[in-house]
């Protein structure tokens, strides 16, 4: 996998381990609260939307 194919994957809310000789060194998550919308989806709203 691509390093932007995986960034992307990120954004839409997926997690991956990073390993280096079958040992886990790091964990690469999305920040809370800012998921990329899917195509055709609307974007999110604040939490203080009215």
């Amino acid at each position: 996998m691509r390093s932007r194919e995986i960034m992307d994957a990120v954004a839409r809310g997926e997690s991956f381990t990073v390993t280096r000789d079958g040992r886990e060194i790091a964990e690469l998550v999305p920040i809370r609260g800012r998921r990329r919308p899917a195509a055709g989806e609307p974007p999110a709203q604040p939490d203080n939307a009215s």
